[in-house]
């Protein structure tokens, strides 16, 4: 995503912003329905890479595209409603992960080639929309803003003649498209681009790359240079909150709910079992200085079980084959059978096996253990329960946006969350986690939307996208030190991470004070 924003946000502002989203969502809806398909992990891998290729570009893009649309007394307004959809998608994938993905208890029963996995089936839901908008953009227009850049002054006339026609029905557009013309018409600046050289083919395509890194370049020089260093650090510093807090949340959610799982294991000790037989699930035990003589474990589920100091003599495991975070430590076995299990070498941890210890017909497979210490489909509930918050914090920075000004909102929210961010020292329930995850959103949404206001604003044309790609990308490297600093520290101390997330709002909050204001600028 990172590397898409930069590529593609350049190029739409040499080529066009219909055109390159398009392409940004065909590579993105191509490698997101390829990876429902893919047999091994490289593949899927790369898949996955090229989605985030198509989909890091679309992003900048598809608000540059609309803001150039829309009138600049409602400008703000509109790109902030735009930005619900962006929490409408966020909502739909975790419905449709809540709905569609289930534990992972029926992923260990079949085999990959004996069914199509829920995660794949999944995965293709969630590439359908990107296909539909493929569709739909090929029956719209390009950008006027942008046709008048490039000096092609009677197509933006037409364009802006359509779309005078579908909000005034019934009244007549010769008048209006008259006054077009009549502004219009001196509007002759010719990009670069249109200047064809003449050359070798590699002399040509050098040429191309030296034009695209002048016009990346061009977001540094003046009068850019400082509004473009204040938004990187606006950028970096919420990216790094908001995104850092977003993707760690989920992951202290399930770290709550294992803690809470193994404060209930059942320890059996110093006890001994003779000719009998389990069956059926056997979860979240402990076996300490135990014996089983003569036992069988007959198609049973072991799921976070652990065997310490145990002595299994004359025992029988058949058909156990859903085992899950379960160890022996320091055990003996002594004439005992693995028949059709899936208990491997890696599960033994300073165990004696006696020679007369066979295993047959092992399960084959992955050796890695899925835990059972927590249910994924309640953190999805949660998560999508948090991601509501996200609505109130749009729908408020959309009603305020043209009234106050982008730079207001901004400043309020960071300085908001600052505050917000302390109160994670009385996070220690699943309840409160959520409720945290809830606060990051609505406030990261008021200061999304007013940064999203901000670059489509007070940018040129000429430069809209590839500053947009630029501070994009920049964002997401904050988004992953964000989570790295939280994942790294917070269980070591609370303080650390807190006090970095909040400096960074408050860094970022003071570096927009001396940005320009947004309400009535008129795009360049």
């Amino acid at each position: 995503m990172l590397i898409g924003a930069i590529l593609w946000g350049n190029l739409s502002d040499r080529i066009g912003r219909r055109d390159i989203l398009i392409a940004c969502l065909v590579v993105n809806a191509a490698f997101a329905f390829g990876s429902a398909f893919v047999v091994n992990f490289e593949i899927f891998l790369i898949c996955r890479l090229g989605a985030g290729l198509g989909i890091g570009g679309s992003i900048p893009i598809c608000l540059c595209y609309y803001g150039e649309f829309v009138p600049r007394e409602r400008r703000g307004c509109h790109i902030s409603w735009l930005q619900m959809f962006y929490v409408c998608g966020g909502l739909f994938a975790a419905a449709a992960g809540l709905a569609i993905i289930p534990t992972l208890t029926p992923l260990m029963e079949e085999p990959l080639e004996d069914r199509f996995h829920p995660w794949r089936i999944f995965i293709l839901v969630c590439s359908l929309p990107c296909i539909f908008a493929v569709v739909f953009l090929c029956f719209m227009s390009e950008s006027p803003r942008y046709l008048l850049q490039i000096g092609r002054w009677q197509d933006a006339v037409k364009v802006l003649t359509e779309v005078y026609r579908e909000n005034h029905r019934g009244v007549g557009v010769d008048g209006f498209k008259r006054n077009c013309t009549e502004i219009y018409r001196f509007s002759t600046k010719v990009k670069s681009a249109d200047a064809r050289a003449k050359g070798t083919c590699l002399q040509n395509v050098c040429g191309k790359c030296c034009e695209m890194v002048d016009m990346f370049m061009g977001i540094f020089q003046e009068p850019l240079t400082k509004m473009t260093i204040m938004l990187i650090i606006c950028f970096f510093c919420t990216a790094f909150g908001v995104y850092g807090l977003t993707i760690w949340f989920p992951e202290y959610i399930k770290r709550l709910e294992i803690i809470s799982f193994f404060k209930r294991t059942e320890i059996i000790s110093d006890m001994t079992f003779s000719n009998t037989t389990f069956d059926g699930k056997i979860v979240n035990k402990g076996y300490v200085n135990v014996t089983f003589h003569d036992v069988t474990f007959d198609g049973t589920t072991l799921q976070h079980v652990n065997f310490t100091d145990v002595s299994f003599i004359g025992v029988t495991f058949q058909d156990t084959i859903k085992t899950s975070a379960t160890y022996f430590h320091n055990s003996e076995f002594i004439n005992t059978t693995f028949n059709h299990t899936d208990i491997h070498k890696n599960r033994f941890i300073d165990s004696k096996i006696d020679p007369s210890t066979k295993f047959v017909n092992t399960v084959q497979g992955c050796e890695l253990d899925f835990s059972y210490a927590y249910d994924p489909k309640s953190v999805y509930l949660e998560v999508f329960a948090a991601t509501w918050a996200g609505v109130p914090g749009v729908i408020i920075s959309a009603v305020l946006m043209d009234r106050v000004g982008a730079k207001l909102i901004y400043v309020t929210s960071v300085a908001l969350s600052a505050i917000s961010v302390f109160f994670i020292w009385l996070v220690d329930t699943e309840s409160a986690a959520v409720a945290m995850l809830a606060v990051v959103q609505f406030f990261g949404q008021a200061q999304w939307n007013a940064l999203d206001v901000m670059i489509v604003v007070l940018y040129p044309t000429d430069k809209r996208a590839s500053a947009f790609g630029f501070l994009t990308a920049l964002g997401r490297i904050g988004g992953v030190l964000g989570n790295v600093t939280f994942g790294r520290y917070l269980s070591v101390s609370r303080a650390i991470p807190i006090l970095m997330v909040a400096s960074a709002f408050v860094i970022g909050g003071l570096s927009s004070i001396k940005l320009p204001n947004t309400q009535g600028i008129v795009l360049m």
